[in-house]
């Protein structure tokens, strides 16, 4: 079975301004095992691939669901993303073109364009529900769940120094 995401591109090779369309529907695994990062189901793409002159231009849009951790209440959720990807893939590469990929040969593979996509696209704190409350600082309760009775009115040490002062200010207006 051919991978998908490997598009043969001789047929357009020979048709300068021509494009084609294709769709992607597959159960994979992304290449880069980037903290822990793992799909969820299938990755979905839709996009055209444009001879622009012998370079050929990859654009679309592709959809996933990445297994996460939600950073407030630590619980797994599927995080969806929906990115759009824009690449230039070219025959002479030259040097210090950091946005163009070299074909090789008459394939041009497109899962690491869209696995960059999906990542950069990923927030830093993913969170399973806005109105998500988290978990208790103080004894680890999941509020989701239950509410606790722990004092959550401590004062962080960091900020002892602040209070101090914030004290001997109102003692001098008082």
């Amino acid at each position: 079975m051919m991978d998908p995401f490997k598009i043969d591109i001789s047929a357009l090779r020979q048709q300068p301004g021509e494009s084609l369309k294709f769709k992607i529907d597959e159960e994979t695994t992304l290449s880069s095992d980037r903290d822990g990062l793992r799909l969820k189901g299938p990755l979905r793409a839709e996009f055209t691939v444009e001879n622009i002159g012998g370079d050929f231009l990859a654009r679309g849009q592709a959809e996933a669901t990445v297994d996460s951790v939600c950073a407030r209440c630590l619980k797994d959720f599927g995080y969806g993303l929906k990115v759009e990807f824009l690449q230039l893939f070219v025959d002479d590469h030259l040097e210090g073109d950091d946005e163009a990929i070299s074909v090789e040969g008459d394939v041009i593979d497109l899962k690491p364009v869209i696995e960059e996509a999906l990542i950069l696209d990923l927030p830093f704190n993913r969170i399973c529900d806005p109105g998500c409350p988290g978990i208790c600082p103080v004894c680890g309760q999941d509020l989701s769940e239950k509410k606790c009775d722990c004092k959550k009115s401590e004062i962080d040490i960091r900020f002892l120094k602040l209070l101090d002062l914030k004290d001997k200010l109102n003692s001098k207006d008082g």
